[in-house]
């Protein structure tokens, strides 16, 4: 009966267009009276679930995404990456798996991947004609490498639990099979690539324009793998960084601009932040009613 209202409820508000967030919260209070719970079970679970040092880097890398685009700093890398890797048909989906899979292996966290390289990757590939939806979903998929690519505690407790070969997980993962996807779709709906050879000066021109925004990843990357930073501490250094370089080394961004980017920032952090709050909640329900 519980299953029944919780999922029932959640896909009837989803048809009749209530956000997610809204949706998941809705069916957890909803099954809750069920069961011999008050309701201020789901907003101390929604708190519990935000009371996280971790969930902190997905705000700080929005805030630094929607600075390193209206700094400049995105334009730059990928104008760069694009003189490089340009003449390969849908080179730019290749860079963003790259860069999605080392980023999801080191910050195990898929929300905050998809917003720290998305932030910086997408609008530009946008631009340079790549199609919106296959962005978006190259971009969503590529984010949850991080528990695919070995070394996987995730893999680890599974084989535990099912007895399988945690050999032949980590050999399965080690090719996540998302360049064929690039390869297949490029040519299919020929995505955008250079017509002409890029020269070394243009190429060293490109390199000199994105020096500065070359030293975020080293920053935040070396500060990982030294053991300096958690990925939450290089959230907060990228923003710093992304600062700095934005209004005082490439000057496209102005002291008045950051209300505005910390108020658009503000309002993606909060939604995405809600729906982690009440999925959450959903997701104890259905443990706590014995569903699962």
């Amino acid at each position: 009966m519980t299953a029944i209202i919780l999922f029932g409820t959640m896909i009837v508000l989803l048809i009749i267009g209530v956000p997610i967030s809204v949706s998941l919260g809705a069916a957890t209070m909803a099954s809750l009276l069920c069961f011999d719970v008050p309701m201020a079970v789901v907003p101390q679970r929604m708190f519990t679930a935000l009371d996280s040092v971790s969930i902190m880097a997905i705000p700080l890398f929005v805030l630094a995404g929607n600075l390193m685009t209206e700094g400049g700093i995105s334009r730059r890398l990928v104008d760069f990456c694009n003189s490089i890797i340009g003449n390969i048909r849908g080179g730019m989906g290749y860079a963003m798996v790259l860069a999605c899979a080392f980023f999801a292996a080191l910050s195990g966290s898929a929300p905050a991947t998809v917003l720290a390289i998305g932030g910086m990757l997408y609008p530009d590939m946008v631009r340079l004609g790549y199609p919106k939806e296959r962005c978006a979903g190259l971009l969503t998929v590529s984010g949850g490498l991080g528990p695919i690519i070995p070394p996987s505690i995730i893999m680890v407790v599974y084989c535990t639990i099912t007895n399988s070969s945690v050999g032949d997980m980590f050999k399965g993962g080690i090719v996540a099979g998302l360049m064929v996807i690039c390869i297949y779709y490029s040519n299919k709906e020929k995505w955008p690539k250079n017509t002409e050879r890029t020269s070394i000066i243009q190429l060293a021109k490109h390199f000199i324009h994105a020096l500065p925004a070359l030293f975020l990843p080293f920053v935040i990357l070396g500060g990982i793998y030294s053991g300096l930073m958690t990925p939450t501490e290089s959230a907060a250094v990228a923003v710093i960084y992304s600062f700095i370089v934005s209004v005082f080394v490439y000057r496209e961004l102005h002291p008045r601009d950051i209300y505005r980017i910390l108020l658009a920032s503000g309002k993606s952090s909060a939604m995405i932040l809600f729906i982690i709050a009440t999925s959450t909640a959903f997701s104890w329900l259905f443990t706590f009613s014995g569903i699962s």
